[in-house]
């Protein structure tokens, strides 16, 4: 999160307890990841809070927290985002586009893994904002970066469950407002706009429908019936 240690402590709070709150209400096992999405969030958020304490302090051991910051923002959200939303969604169309945007997410989060082994990454505070530099080859092809919101920000509008929609628009409005005013440092901030969306996922639960054993039964004996017709 930007601005300060305060700011991304508080929201680590905040997070958590929404998060708690979310996978308390939860009854489906299928939208387990997906009600997890503001805890994970707010462990991202400690994760900066710990990089604006080494930062401030100069400290020698910041890089290991950068490295946590960088595995959450570019490896793990390419993948957990598409994943979980796909396992909630019921559509066929919608889901084989899912399935696509997260085989784009998995190879994504491999390349930039291997990236993290063999380049290095570092971060400054500019501006009140933490910039990640991130030594990448990727960074000589910005057609890379676009390729990153495909599995983050397409499968929830696509989404045919309530509130996903909004959560993606969201996502695509805050990431136009990032690169327009925080270029520099794009992660860190945008990371703060998506961790303040993801309180959204408490209301996506809630309204979620919860399946019985009678509809999935009601379910398997249509498609025999069609089936045999």
């Amino acid at each position: 999160m930007c601005f300060s240690t305060t700011a991304s402590f508080t929201a680590f709070v905040v997070l958590s307890l929404t998060g708690a709150k979310t996978l308390s209400i939860n009854k489906r096992k299928d939208a387990q990841m997906f009600a997890a999405i503001p805890i994970i969030f707010g462990l991202q958020q400690l994760t900066e809070g710990i990089v604006w304490l080494g930062l401030t302090h100069h400290s020698s051991w910041t890089h290991i927290p950068i490295y946590y910051f960088v595995f959450f923002a570019q490896v793990l959200w390419a993948v957990w985002v598409p994943l979980s939303i796909l396992k909630i969604e019921e559509n066929p169309l919608r889901r084989k586009i899912m399935k696509v945007c997260l085989a784009i997410g998995i190879l994504l989060a491999a390349y930039i893994s291997v990236c993290m082994i063999f380049y290095k990454i570092s971060a400054g505070i500019t501006h009140l904002h933490i910039n990640y530099y991130l030594d990448f080859p990727h960074n000589q092809y910005p057609l890379l970066g676009l390729f990153y919101l495909i599995p983050i920000i397409l499968p929830p509008i696509i989404s045919s469950t309530k509130w996903m929609k909004s959560i993606g628009y969201l996502l695509l409005s805050s990431m136009v407002f990032t690169k327009t005013y925080y270029q520099d440092e794009v992660i860190s901030v945008w990371c703060f706009f998506a961790a303040l969306i993801s309180i959204l996922v408490y209301f996506v639960i809630d309204n979620l429908p919860v399946k019985s054993k009678f509809s999935k039964q009601f379910k398997y004996a249509s498609v025999n019936l069609n089936f045999k017709m």
